[in-house]
């Protein structure tokens, strides 16, 4: 296997569990590489199977702090820089690192899910499928060929077409290829069907082709990797400090900051149901609104995860490894505080007092991610209403 790995450039998921597994002297399962990639510890990579289209982007300062996407498309990288992306598409191929925002994340998290034979989460706001390689950061596109209004050129492409593919020619060489190396390239199969084909696509007034985002990697022929200098990165850091002993205790692991985050929420939730987290003689209180939405959780739990809360909202929580059960406590109880507050929904003025309370703490989470939280919380507690 270290043979392998010095000479390829890189390795499956399945093979990069088994390298680690020997490198670390115990075993690492798939479940165990997706969790890795999801705390950011272990970067994953795609490897694009034919050329894709993409729009390039171009990263550019955070200054005014924004802590989620654009309307006009500019995309948050982190908290110190956002990228604007060009209206030109073009082709690009090979391998390329794959940032956890948009679908990427959301496809990794089903993966994870899936192998712990575990229910996927509900996924909201998907801004797309993005990559990148060192500088270069692209948005990938399909190719809707003409606008829907243009019937004349639609039904033009429909019958020539299948013509100019049968002369090798692509979709991807009209639109991205000059006139000349298209003919070029009929002119080598001999035949003047295609170049008569080719020349009567031409004639058309329009031949503006219309693209549109990418929304999930089952769209792409890909293959999902691993690189092999970025595998050997990571066992060798943890080989010289264990960085990641506690997430290969549990294969059941939250995002490292996530119980962090919803335990700031819980504790903004419980102010927003007129509860103060910190104060004696709340739990009750609190456990009557869990009741309140069908579920039955115990006062000590209860006391601990306030008590939790409110060191949190006082940035003194130190973060533990967050199970699976443990998660959907913390959803179960920010779903009843939001029921109790008369959260039964979120429109833009409920997040932005969200965003606001969660910020003076220090987390700054996208009006997706409060969305997100929410629904995933009314679906905990229907599961254990079950």
């Amino acid at each position: 296997m270290d043979k392998k790995i010095k000479i390829n450039d890189y390795v499956t998921f399945i093979e990069a569990a088994n390298y680690l597994s020997k490198a670390f002297g115990e075993s690492v399962s798939l479940a165990e590489v997706y969790r890795l990639i999801l705390s950011k510890k272990l970067t994953a990579s795609i490897r694009l199977l034919n050329p894709t289209c993409a729009v390039g982007g171009r990263y550019i300062s955070n200054e005014g702090g924004h802590s989620c996407n654009d309307e006009q498309g500019i995309i948050l990288v982190d908290q110190m820089k956002r990228v604007v992306f060009d209206q030109t598409p073009c082709l690009i191929d090979g391998i390329w690192d794959l940032p956890l925002i948009g679908c990427a994340s959301f496809f990794i998290e089903d993966l994870y899910q899936k192998e712990l034979n575990e229910v996927a989460p509900i996924h909201t706001g998907v801004q797309g499928l993005f990559i990148c390689q060192g500088n270069s950061f692209f948005k990938l596109q399909n190719v809707v060929a003409f606008p829907s209004d243009d019937k004349k050129k639609t039904s033009l492409l429909a019958k020539l077409f299948p013509i100019l593919n049968n002369e090798s020619v692509s979709l991807f060489d009209l639109i991205f290829k000059s006139d000349s190396d298209v003919q070029d390239l009929i002119k080598k199969t001999k035949t003047d069907k295609g170049i008569a084909a080719f020349k009567a696509f031409k004639k058309q007034p329009s031949s503006k082709f219309v693209f549109d985002d990418v929304l999930s990697l089952e769209q792409q022929g890909h293959q999902l990797i691993i690189r092999s200098d970025e595998l050997l990165r990571f066992a060798d850091l943890s080989k010289k400090d264990v960085v990641v002993e506690a997430s290969m205790n549990d294969s059941k692991l939250g995002k490292p900051s996530e119980e962090y985050d919803l335990l700031v929420l819980i504790g903004i939730f419980c102010i927003k149901a007129g509860v103060e987290p910190s104060a004696r003689g709340v739990t009750p209180a609190v456990q009557k609104m869990v009741e309140l939405v069908g579920v039955s959780m115990s006062d000590d739990c209860i006391r601990q995860v306030l008590s939790q809360a409110a060191q949190a909202l006082d940035k003194k929580y130190c973060e533990r490894t967050l199970t699976s059960k443990r998660r959907n406590t913390l959803l179960i109880l920010i779903g009843a505080l939001c029921s109790s507050a008369g959260i039964t929904s979120f429109n833009e003025d409920i997040v932005r007092e969200i965003q606001s309370m969660a910020e003076q703490v220090g987390v700054c989470k996208s009006h997706d991610f409060i969305k997100q939280v929410f629904l995933q919380s009314k679906s905990a507690i229907e599961k254990r209403q079950k």
